[in-house]
């Protein structure tokens, strides 16, 4: 089979590959981070919605989004920018964790100011009904924080062993110099 020009570009990657697709085999940190781990990273940041309930003036319950959607496109560009330039990938997600971390932070802090005024106005069903709610939220934090950190840990161990392996080849190829 022949392929023409327009062929051969179609299938060339490119920057907008699969980010779960298999890692080089050149030897950076990136060939040892698994990128499944990441993707799943993103997905649960994506569905974590950190919602602040309140009652409003007719005593009705109204909620408050704290977006965090910022996060999962940090990580996401950390994951295509991953093969290129593998120190920038990983302060990426560092300040994706970083940037979670004071919006959950913010949440919590306005979370529990709504049911402190809740518990002081209102009766015990809406606040209740609000710590409910909080709650649904407060469960969903503690393992994507946990992720985070897997993360991180898979990144920095990914460079630690990446810069062992260069400074093993660097101290071998000076000691084949020296017995030249």
């Amino acid at each position: 089979m022949v392929l023409d020009e327009d062929d051969e570009k179609a299938m060339t990657p490119t920057d907008e590959s699969i980010p779960d697709s298999l890692p080089s085999e050149d030897g950076s940190p990136s060939a040892e981070v698994d990128r499944t781990t990441m993707s799943a990273l993103v997905r649960e940041v994506t569905a974590t919605h950190l919602f602040v309930w309140t009652m409003n003036d007719s005593g009705g319950l109204q909620s408050v989004k704290i977006p965090v959607s910022d996060v999962a496109q940090q990580i996401t560009s950390a994951i295509r920018i991953l093969e290129r330039n593998f120190d920038q990938a990983m302060q990426m997600v560092v300040t994706a964790s970083n940037t979670f971390d004071t919006a959950t932070q913010r949440w919590e802090s306005q979370a529990r100011q709504s049911e402190q005024k809740l518990r002081a106005s209102t009766t015990a069903g809406k606040l209740n009904q609000v710590k409910a709610q909080h709650n649904q939220v407060r469960t969903r934090l503690a393992p994507v924080k946990t992720m985070f950190r897997r993360v991180l840990l898979m990144l920095q161990e990914a460079d630690m062993r990446y810069r062992r392996q260069v400074a093993k080849s660097l101290k071998t190829d000076l000691e084949n110099e020296n017995e030249s």
